[in-house]
């Protein structure tokens, strides 16, 4: 009898443990999983940004080509509008301004 008893609290040791050894093996599966989950969901989130980024460059390219071209515009008149003071400040500088186009 004692020998049963030990006979079945060994199989019923080897059992838990087969169990046990089974369960571990499905909980590294899922934690395998996730982690490739997790891993798969980074890349996604790095990829979306890299492109935001880029399309913030460009709208950022594009913002200063066109602040560029209005402060040109803008230099532009104020240069003309200076030239123009000038001359009216000055009206001997017209005659001058006239004879330097027929040169050209």
């Amino acid at each position: 009898m004692l020998n049963t008893n030990l006979e079945e609290v060994g199989s019923t040791t080897a059992n838990q443990v087969y169990d046990l050894k089974k369960e571990v093996e499905d909980l590294n599966k899922i934690f395998s999983l996730k982690e490739t989950q997790l891993e798969d969901t980074e890349r996604e989130m790095v990829g979306m940004l890299e492109q935001k980024a880029d399309q913030w460059r460009e709208e950022l390219k594009k913002m200063a080509a066109d602040w560029k071209d209005e402060l040109e515009r803008m230099a532009a008149d104020w240069k003309d509008e200076l030239i123009e003071s000038i001359l009216n400040r000055n009206p001997s500088h017209v005659s001058l301004r006239w004879r330097h186009r027929e040169v050209e």
